[in-house]
């Protein structure tokens, strides 16, 4: 059930991806809940999300800050999103890691209480020619942290390994992980990452980090 969930997440089409209402709950930052359809978030730093309360009732819009967690179904599996703080780098300088001003919505591909969660933020971009495309970009959080620290720039999909991208990730996971697990470094290779990508951490965490 666990590889097909993450299958259904990795794959995804170029298309407007808030095209539907899905039936689900919302958690709001206040702790009251919210429960009906909503429509999915259409890229990361989308500023509000529409809601109804059935099929046949009239759309409500709700800032997307006033959310702390969205999970919908969208056909048999189960879809979760956080609304998160992330670590920004100003010109990928990663020793200068500052928190967004701003939360934003954050898709969870692997979610791990006491290890490494992978998330992927959409952007979506329009070409001034009415053609929209989507993009996004990983991420990942640990335990004993509450903002998410950049990996890397997936484009379209996880499910195709930019190996070029290889020699940038683990300059960026050793920064991360230099300190608090080096245990983890001397296993990363360029094999497991063609294989795996950025979810190879979620394994070797569990591994060689506790």
């Amino acid at each position: 059930m666990k590889n097909t969930i993450l299958t259904f997440f990795l794959i995804i089409p170029l298309i407007s991806i808030a095209a539907k209402y899905y039936p689900g709950k919302a958690v709001k930052t206040d702790g009251t809940e919210l429960i009906g359809y909503f429509e999915e978030p259409d890229f990361a730093a989308v500023k509000k999300i529409k809601f109804k309360s059935s099929l046949d009732s009239k759309k409500q819009k709700f800032l997307s800050v006033e959310f702390s967690t969205l999970e919908f179904t969208k056909g048999e599996e189960l879809v979760k999103y956080e609304v998160l703080y992330y670590m920004q780098a100003k010109f990928l300088n990663f020793k200068k890691l500052k928190v967004s001003k701003k939360p934003i919505w954050f898709k969870v591909i692997e979610r791990n209480i006491d290890g490494v969660s992978i998330y992927v933020a959409w952007g979506k971009s329009n070409d001034g020619r009415g053609n929209i495309s989507y993009s996004m970009t990983s991420y990942m959080k640990l335990p004993d942290e509450k903002e998410l620290k950049y990996l890397q720039y997936e484009g379209s999909s996880m499910t195709e390994i930019k190996i070029g991208f290889y020699k940038a990730f683990t300059k960026i996971i050793d920064y991360y992980f230099k300190d608090s697990c080096p245990e983890l470094l001397t296993h990363v290779t360029k094999d497991l990452y063609k294989e795996k990508g950025v979810l190879m951490l979620t394994e070797l965490y569990k591994e060689h980090c506790k």
